[in-house]
Parts: C-alpha cells; structure tokens; sequence
C-alpha cells in the first residue's frame, strides 16, 4: 500500500493537476499540444539516448522481459483484431487498425515515469525496452497488414520485404 502511495499516487496527482490545468483553460488551448509534441520530441528522446548511452545492451535486451512483454502485446492485438472482425466485420485493415490501437499501452507518457519513480534509474532500460517492444510490434506488423489489404501487397513481396529489412538491420547491427 505504501508503494502506491510513494509511486503511484504523485504521478496520478500530476494527470490530475494537468486535467484541471485543461479543464480551466489554465494554459490556453495550445499548450495540449504544444507539451505532447515537447514530450515527444524532445523529453522522451533525450531521456532514452542518455539511458541508453550509459547502459550495457544485456541490461536492456532483456530476453525474459522482450519475450514476455512481446508476447503481451501480441496477444493483445490479435484480440483487437478478432473482436473488431466479430463486432463489426471489418476487413483486415480496420483489425489492424483495432489492434495496433489496442496493444498500444500507454508505456511512454506512464510506463517510463512509474518505473522511474518506483525502482530509480535501474527502471529505465527495462520501461524503454517495453516502449520500443510496442512499437515495433503494434506500428510495423499492423501497418504491413494494413498494406496488404489497402495496397493489395502479396505475399511473395511482402516477404522479399521483410528479407530485406532483415539483411539490412543484420548489417547496420553489425557495423557494416
């Protein structure tokens, strides 16, 4: 109980004080977006590459928290997918569309400051793992199913695709 009180709570009462701030127009109707593109663009980037920049890459490829994490989200969106086809008889498009919209967690704007403010500096790695975890998950294998009905893309090509990004991170990985 007292971790939720130590953790959780000062981050929900920011949400809270950012809520009322909107709320009452404290800010002006700008400032939405001019603090997302801020955390966006600039906060959340600079605290990945300095975390990254002085963490080793066995502390943040984590195989146990990339498997487990990776299958979560997985998971997660092929139940988007399967109840947007039960629901509404969407195409593959709009399952992908569902899916990529429901195993997109909130792990940036929330993952990365729990973990920061429940387990310091050591949470980092972990938290940015889950980030780039979901987003290569839910925005590269969803917008490639979404190609595949709206762009008609077969199969054959999509795999050629798929080998040549795989030669190319193989290459650039190693330094070549």
């Amino acid at each position: 109980m007292q971790a939720i009180f130590n953790v959780a709570l000062p981050i929900f009462g920011v949400i809270l004080a950012g809520y009322l701030a909107g709320r009452w127009r404290i800010l002006g109707g700008e400032a939405t977006a001019a603090l997302n593109a801020f955390v966006s663009y600039f906060a959340l980037p600079v605290l990945f590459f300095g975390t990254l920049a002085r963490t080793p890459v066995q502390a943040v490829l984590d195989p146990a928290l990339l498997g487990g994490f990776g299958l979560a989200v997985i998971a997660t969106f092929v139940v988007g997918m399967i109840t947007t086809r039960l629901v509404s008889q969407g195409g593959l498009a709009a399952m992908s569309l569902q899916g990529i919209a429901s195993s997109w967690g909130n792990v940036g704007y929330m993952g990365v400051p729990l973990c920061l403010a429940a387990f310091g500096e050591a949470g980092l790695p972990p938290a940015m793992l889950t980030v780039i975890v979901t987003a290569v998950v839910s925005m590269v294998f969803g917008v490639m199913l979404i190609e595949l009905e709206v762009a008609a893309v077969t199969v054959p090509s999509l795999r050629k695709a798929g080998f040549s990004v795989g030669i190319l991170s193989m290459l650039t990985w190693n330094g070549a």
